[in-house]
């Protein structure tokens, strides 16, 4: 679930005493709760929702980094007002979450001042939801980079002339211990991985929206790989705080390895049924002339933070440390 952003902070775990003044000296955060200075953007709440405050349309706004989303910015319908745009009467189209289908209505122009980058926007989409989220559109747009680390957001324009654009180099990363994972190149079809489920080859999502991790329930059941009989449970859709929700079967994996390049992530996952997301996102690719990947599962922020994942829109990289953070 979604939850307002708070304070802007810096919350940072530095292992060592050069990897910490190296970061307070680029950051300007020498320690836990202090405020970093452009180019390195803080996130804001809790480490398990990566939000930073942009200014849209003149007015700071808390906002949700959500590579799960392959649309450019939504806003709440709620917000229009604060943020000076004036939605459209007829709704624009509907939008696949877990719990199904709801509608948008597409918003005037937005002008965006995200981690020190200008975006320019014809528009945006408006749903009856809580917060504002940018999704993978924009994040590709000003080559972003998520460290999950250090829980900082950087834009390509701003950190182009700073230190930091070096401490991201691939080699760089290789010698702190990361491993290398490419994007798949559809890019309207969000941020897409390959990997194993139990020595299955899959394509996984990667979701910075999610607090955890799940597995598609149909593909394990046919792998023998669900420990509990599949129930049945309400399901909460993700974008939509209206939604009444859906009947999804659900349950829990038997202990299993996913593997995400040399990365090794062991143990037991929620299952939850994926078939109506695949198949909005099969009608979304077939609107498009793309091709459409079905998701096995979703990698979310659980894994992310415990591989100190570093997000790179640049290079259309994931880097993910090999050992899981202590």
């Amino acid at each position: 679930m979604l939850r307002d952003p708070a304070t802007p902070s810096c919350r940072s775990h530095w292992r060592t005493l050069i990897a910490c003044l190296l970061a307070g000296a680029l950051c300007g955060c020498a320690g836990r709760d202090r405020s970093c200075s452009e180019p390195c953007v803080p996130w804001t709440g809790e480490p398990t929702t990566p939000g930073i405050v942009a200014v849209i349309n003149g007015t700071p706004t808390p906002i949700l980094i959500d590579t799960g989303f392959n649309g450019n910015l939504l806003v709440p319908i709620s917000g229009l007002d604060a943020l000076h745009l004036v939605q459209e009467d007829a709704p624009g189209g509907q939008a696949t979450g877990l719990g199904g289908d709801f509608p948008w209505w597409r918003t005037g122009p937005v002008l965006m001042i995200l981690g020190g980058s200008r975006v320019d926007l014809s528009s945006s989409m408006a749903m009856r939801r809580d917060l504002a989220l940018m999704g993978t559109q924009i994040l590709r747009d000003v080559g972003a980079v998520i460290d999950c680390g250090r829980q900082v957001f950087f834009a390509e324009q701003a950190m182009a002339d700073s230190p930091w654009s070096a401490i991201y180099a691939q080699d760089r990363l290789r010698g702190r211990g990361y491993c290398s994972i490419p994007f798949l190149p559809v890019p309207g079809d969000g941020l897409l991985v390959r990997g194993m489920i139990a020595g299955h080859a899959v394509v996984l999502g990667i979701d910075t929206g999610a607090n955890s991790s799940t597995l598609d329930a149909d593909r394990l059941a046919a792998w023998g790989l669900v420990d509990d009989s599949l129930g049945t449970a309400l399901l909460d859709n993700r974008i939509s705080i209206d939604a009444s929700g859906r009947l999804a079967r659900m349950g829990a994996s038997r202990p299993l390895t996913v593997e995400l390049g040399a990365v090794r992530v062991e143990g037991s996952f929620t299952a939850l049924e994926l078939a109506t997301l695949n198949r909005g996102r099969a009608a979304h690719a077939g609107e498009h002339g793309e091709g459409s990947n079905p998701l096995a599962g979703i990698i979310g922020m659980d894994v992310l933070l415990a591989h100190r994942a570093i997000i790179d829109f640049r290079t259309a990289t994931m880097y993910l440390t090999i050992a899981r953070a202590r």
